[in-house]
């Protein structure tokens, strides 16, 4: 089904789970420095939505409020850039290239639009579209890490 995969394709899907790992745990970190009292574990385990959830939830509390637009802004952001890695993560790939690649995959019913009977999601991607992702991911990691270091100064 998969056809000869050539090692530069791994290595760009591989750059993408990793980065998007140290995206979800500035996510975890976040979610500590907004809500101190609760324990670590409180947060730990949950998916990447759930913490894009949690931490808009926790950006609504008055004493954030100088935040919440940014916050807000790159939470968004986040969520979007996942959108893209779960499509790597959970796609098939036929016969990939970096110069094309073509992604296929069920698209789970909650996921589906009510107004198309399709129930697959197929992309065609290239090297500049990974490309792209992977630098994405790695903004956010940096945007994360600066917009965490700001929140106790917003809350105190």
């Amino acid at each position: 089904m998969l056809g000869s995969v050539p090692e530069e394709f791994y290595a760009v899907v591989g750059r993408v789970v990793m980065v998007s790992a140290i995206v979800e745990l500035r996510l975890w970190d976040l979610a500590q420095v907004l809500d101190r009292t609760k324990p670590q574990h409180e947060y730990a385990g949950k998916s990447a939505q759930q913490m894009i959830n949690c931490c808009g939830e926790l950006l609504a509390v008055p004493e954030f409020a100088d935040l919440r637009d940014e916050g807000t802004a790159l939470l968004r952001r986040i969520q979007t850039a996942f959108k893209d890695r779960n499509t790597v993560v959970h796609s098939a790939w036929p016969s990939p290239t970096l110069e094309t690649a073509f992604a296929w995959r069920p698209v789970t019913a909650n996921k589906r639009l009510r107004s198309d009977p399709d129930f697959t999601l197929h992309l065609d991607t290239d090297e500049a579209w990974f490309r792209d992702l992977i630098l994405r991911l790695v903004r956010l990691v940096d945007d994360l890490g600066r917009f965490r270091d700001r929140v106790p100064t917003a809350a105190s």
